[in-house]
């Protein structure tokens, strides 16, 4: 319940505020002229929740962690792929010619999608 509670809230955030990582990734990247940065998923803390609270024996919160860690899959792998061609996990972003390729292509998709469901 609420792997899907944060994937409902992680979606309404994406398409609705139109707020992707990525591009908070990107501004931060020309910012400070880095030429690499970690994207550190919401999966990852439902990792570190999980191994800490397991570790303590504290069984809610090994039930969190898992919730966030299913919640990132879910968003990459039965969200995004389908609607965006690519579950856009990356880990690291390397080169910012190539997020913005990779965005051109995310919008062309989903103006297909947009068009099948208009009509």
């Amino acid at each position: 319940m609420l792997a899907i509670s944060i994937e409902v809230l992680t979606v309404f955030v994406r398409f609705a505020f139109k707020i992707k990582t990525r591009d908070v990734l990107f501004k931060i990247m020309k910012r400070f002229g880095w030429k690499k940065i970690v994207h550190f998923h919401h999966g990852f803390v439902g990792i570190i929740i999980l191994i800490v609270a397991y570790y303590l024996g504290l069984n809610f919160w090994v039930d969190v962690g898992l919730g966030v860690l299913i919640s990132d899959a879910i968003h990459h792998f039965l969200v995004l792929w389908p609607i965006m061609g690519s579950p856009e996990f990356h880990v690291v972003y390397k080169n910012i010619g190539e997020m913005e390729k990779e965005e051109k292509l995310e919008k062309k998709e989903i103006n297909k999608v947009v068009k099948k469901l208009v009509g």
